[in-house]
């Protein structure tokens, strides 16, 4: 069953980020050298098939007994060959110097060899192996000399030159470096490709057109040791999906542009203020003109938010997860040193839920010691995590595939439900919390009641879903994911209003408007877009 960051790393090396993608897809073969799927996606980022015959050799090492990885091992050396393994006669070597002057005559007679001029240079000495063959006149010599000294002399503005490029470069693509989320919040309209985005790279199970291993071998989810998957005909039979009832309307200008890929998006209604996060920062908008308001330092990779409902506080994670006094733009307090994969803010904004990896979820005071501290032991790592608004309930969607719901008052499990199919990676709860929404890798959103009950699948997007949004009269339900598309169900028929065709990335983001008119969407194109929404 594939890890949170094993599904994120394969997530970027889809969408074109292999930079990204191989860094964690290293430190998870550091932690864990027999899993497969990490090694075989970790050679298919790498940038030549060099590189990736290095990567599956060592892993080989650890997992002697795969078959793919053999099989993908044997297809990278025959490709990296040299055309003689084909059967083709090996080209001759060019003739050094020496050879290629035929050698002189043999003399008639043995001669005695002549001593060598002193005016040539001096002779070695007696126990030197050191031969002369011809004599150089001391003309040459003295060319060839200065000859050397002049290319011995380093070319130091040369040198200087490449050495500030290279800087520059390392500085911009460092892991982490905060420039390019400088350069994109300061100056957005800097960046041409915003204008023009370029084309959408083929999807596909590698993340790369350059080098393909083949279809047998391939880092797919079919060779990842994933539960079984049930086909989409037997689901299709139960919950048959509805057919677009209305026109798709097309991608207007995109209101904001930050140049950089969009991973999340949160905001506050009664502070009317939006924060959209990248992995090297957060930036905070107006919500109605989308004005920048401020910009947050906070390198993340894949980004957290959770915004208070009166818009004064912002908690985001990284190397600590950090609560920010959005006025100030201060960090406020520190929450959490541990790696930290889901938050949440309580509706009152009391309380914050953290979820950190080893299956702990921690209920902490905003003001420290305010209230207590309350641990919930889930027992697996945590997708998603959402408050009901009432603030009784916590819900969180598990790594292993339960999707658990606690009482706060008690600290008791209420009700675990596991989808038939997948596993929930993202949840929300409707206005009035009569109905849990929990967006399913395989593209399905589950309905559930307050008591459990399932009351509906959604279907239409394919693939992971990346955001839920209820309508603020909780009467529609906003869907993304892998599909680029946005999809808006009614929910008192379960059918498909609108489908939004445009972002050619996937939307990270959604958010209804207060009254419910527009859908705000924000991908990995790095572009925030206002959508009208049919009535």
């Amino acid at each position: 069953m594939p890890s949170e960051r094993l599904i994120r790393a394969i997530e970027l090396a889809r969408s074109g980020h292999k930079a990204a993608a191989r860094e964690i897809l290293e430190e998870i073969v550091r932690a864990e050298p027999t899993n497969e799927a990490a090694w075989l996606w970790l050679a298919d980022t790498q940038p030549n098939d060099e590189t990736r015959l290095q990567i599956l050799r060592e892993a080989q090492k650890h997992l002697p007994r795969s078959a793919n990885i053999t099989k993908a091992l044997a297809i990278i050396s025959a490709r990296i060959e040299p055309s003689s393994s084909a059967g083709g006669v090996p080209p001759r070597a060019a003739p050094s110097r020496r050879e290629s002057t035929p050698p002189p005559p043999p003399p008639a007679a043995p001669r005695p060899t002549p001593a060598p001029t002193p005016a040539v240079a001096p002779e070695p000495p007696s126990g030197s192996s050191v031969r002369q063959d011809h004599e150089v006149p001391a003309s040459e010599v003295d060319a060839l000399r200065r000859v050397s000294r002049l290319r011995g002399r380093p070319a130091w503005g040369v040198i200087l030159v490449l050495v500030v490029a290279i800087l520059g470069v390392a500085l911009w693509f460092w892991p982490g470096s905060p420039v390019p989320g400088w350069v994109a919040v300061l100056f957005p309209a800097a960046t041409p490709a915003l204008e023009n985005p370029p084309p959408a790279e083929p999807t596909g199970p590698l993340a790369t057109t350059e080098v393909v291993l083949t279809e047998d071998v391939l880092p797919t989810e079919e060779s990842m040791p994933t539960e079984e998957i049930i086909p989409q005909d037997t689901v299709a039979a139960e919950t048959p999906v509805p057919p677009t009832v209305t026109p798709e309307p097309t991608a207007g200008p995109p209101q904001l542009a930050l140049g950089a890929p969009i991973l999340a998006l949160d905001g506050s209604n009664r502070a009317n203020l939006i924060a959209v996060a990248t992995q090297t920062g957060v930036g905070l908008f107006d919500a109605t003109t989308l004005a920048r308001v401020r910009y947050l330092e906070n390198p993340a990779n894949p980004p957290r938010l959770a915004f208070s409902p009166d818009g004064r506080w912002l908690v985001t994670n990284g190397a600590a997860t950090r609560l920010w006094n959005v006025e100030s733009g201060e960090v406020s307090r520190t929450l959490s040193t541990a790696p930290v994969t889901a938050l949440a803010f309580s509706p009152d904004g009391q309380q914050i839920a953290l979820a950190e990896t080893g299956g702990q979820v921690r209920v902490v005071p905003r003001e420290e010691n305010s209230l207590p501290t309350v641990t919930l032991p889930a027992g697996s790592n945590v997708f998603a995590l959402a408050f009901s608004p009432d603030g009784n309930r916590l819900a969180a969607a598990l790594e292993d595939g339960r999707t658990l719901v606690w009482n706060l008052s008690t600290r008791t499990v209420l009700f675990t439900r596991i989808p038939e199919t997948g596993r929930t990676l993202q949840l929300a709860y409707s206005p009035r919390g009569e109905i849990l929404a929990g967006g399913n890798e395989d593209g399905g959103i589950w309905l559930w009641d307050g008591e459990g009950n399932q009351m509906n699948v959604l279907r239409g997007p394919s693939g992971m879903i990346f955001a839920l949004a209820f309508a603020p009269d909780g009467k529609r339900l906003a869907a993304s994911g892998e599909d680029p598309a946005v999809y808006v169900w009614t929910l008192s028929d379960g059918q498909l209003q609108q489908r939004l065709e445009g972002p050619t990335r996937p939307v990270h983001g959604l958010r209804f408007t207060p009254d419910g008119a527009q859908l705000l969407t924000a991908d990995e194109e790095g572009l925030v877009r206002f959508w009208a929404l049919n009535p």
